[in-house]
């Protein structure tokens, strides 16, 4: 069993997998607080400075001012005017906690205290040879700011503590507005955070919605551009691979079904190529040779034996005529023992007997050269499905074929002056052509080339052949 993970890693997992909204509104929060809290700390640091350095000044003032009015009854040795001076003195700024004289020789001639000026708070803060003292002294009550006055004459001096009571309380009185202030101030920060935050993840929702769409299939899913921003400039992105991508699986689809298409009709193609050569071999050849089995049989029993003869020689001849036709037909031995040009030479020559079209046939550069045998197989059956389809479906007068052998590539070019037709729709057409265009250009991606048909109706068609032969 694994160790189990630690709070810290728990919510660092927590964090780093939630969305984006809540990711920013997190970071806005922290932001917020942190700023705010230093703001708040700054601040009551400066007004606890600035109030205290005010204290400081108030409190010397009021042990300077008694101390100058002390000079007189000191010097009358009036006490009770003395007293009246410290209780006043008391009376009259409640945060002054005690205030007594005390005259050079060390004697207390007045104090506020009931039970008597305590000893410690006697030695404290006592020399006034420089002038007035200022000591900081805690207490149970907090700080007092214990202050020490010379008296003008030099007859002693006097002291009065002060408590920092006002100090605090105004203090806590700034930071709770500032800690106001601040909340309302964040709380409306947040607020418009939020607002922002809605605007900026909308499109970054949408945006995932559509690749969502896309993910399940549904290439016409496209993302809303809202803005022109970086995100904006994503969702086009996106638009455009989803564009290319729902026409690259319509090339897809349209290819697999073309290719179903080609399937099927070339095993229909196959049966009936079956079927015809069954034909020929069971109606004429093998009649034909039956004839020549029953002519064997009823020679020498007559006088016409030359013309029996001459007879069956004609019928077998025949016979093998057919027999050779069917052979070419199926796989023409000059493709192997010639080679291609030889091959599409003889082919040429058929198909004007046969269709009646003026073909011309040219070679250049390939004087004597073999090519590897599923090349020339394939050209063959390339440049023998154009010229069916011209047959069939061009309706032209003249047909040129041209074969050209030069820097390691092989050129063949099928032009006529028919009809042409719109070579943009052959793929969507449904027609034999189509088919036949489709089967074409997989026999020219099985050996590496690329097959391009030029045609508009009423110019003619021009079927390029270019297959790179390597080394």
């Amino acid at each position: 069993m694994g160790k189990p993970d630690s709070p810290s890693r728990t919510v660092m997992a927590y964090i780093l997998g939630a969305g984006i909204r809540v990711k920013f509104m997190a970071i806005a929060l922290a932001v917020v607080i942190v700023s705010g809290s230093a703001a708040i700390i700054h601040t009551r640091m400066v007004v606890t400075r600035v109030a205290g350095r005010q204290l400081d000044e108030h409190t010397m003032r009021i042990a300077t001012e008694l101390a100058i009015r002390s000079q007189d009854p000191i010097l009358t040795n009036d006490t009770f005017a003395l007293y009246q001076l410290v209780s006043g003195t008391v009376r009259a700024n409640r945060d002054v906690r005690y205030a007594f004289i005390v005259r050079s020789d060390g004697d207390i001639l007045a104090h506020t205290f009931d039970e008597g000026v305590p000893r410690d708070l006697l030695r404290l803060n006592c020399d006034t040879s420089k002038g007035i003292s200022l000591m900081k002294v805690s207490t149970e009550e907090g700080i007092i700011r214990d202050v020490a006055a010379p008296i003008v004459s030099g007859s002693g001096f006097v002291k009065i503590g002060m408590t920092q009571r006002l100090l605090d309380e105004g203090v806590a009185s700034s930071t709770r507005a500032l800690a106001s202030n601040v909340l309302i101030t964040s709380a409306i920060a947040l607020l418009l955070c939020y607002v922002i935050t809605l605007l900026f993840i909308r499109p970054v929702l949408d945006l995932r919605r559509a690749t969502q769409a896309l993910g399940d299939g549904d290439f016409r899913s496209r993302a809303r551009v809202w803005w022109n921003d970086e995100i904006g400039y994503l969702a086009m992105a996106f638009n455009e691979m989803a564009a290319k991508l729902q026409k690259s699986c319509a090339d897809v689809r349209r290819k697999e079904k073309a290719k179903t298409k080609l399937l099927g009709k070339l095993m229909s193609v196959q049966e009936e190529e079956r079927r015809r050569i069954a034909r020929e071999l069971h109606d004429e050849t093998s009649q034909s040779l039956a004839s020549v089995n029953v002519a064997l049989g009823t020679i020498g029993r007559g006088d016409d034996t030359k013309r029996r003869t001459e007879e069956l020689r004609a019928a077998i001849s025949q016979a093998l005529d057919r027999i050779r036709n069917l052979a070419f037909e199926l796989r023409p031995g000059l493709l192997d023992d010639l080679g291609l040009a030889a091959a599409v030479d003889r082919y040429v020559e058929d198909f004007r007997e046969r269709y009646g079209l003026a073909v011309g046939f040219q070679t250049i550069g390939m004087d004597g050269q073999r090519l590897r045998p599923e090349v020339e197989t394939a050209v063959y059956r390339i440049v023998q499905e154009a010229l069916v389809n011209t047959a069939k479906h061009a309706h032209a007068d003249h047909v040129s074929v041209i074969m050209e052998l030069n820097h390691g590539s092989l050129r063949v070019l099928v032009e006529d002056d028919g009809r042409g037709f719109d070579s943009d729709r052959t793929s969507t057409d449904g027609t034999g052509r189509t088919l036949g265009v489709f089967g074409m250009q997989e026999r020219a991606g099985l050996i590496g080339g690329t097959l391009k048909i030029e045609s508009a109706p009423g110019e003619g068609t021009t079927i390029a052949l270019d297959v790179p032969l390597g080394d």
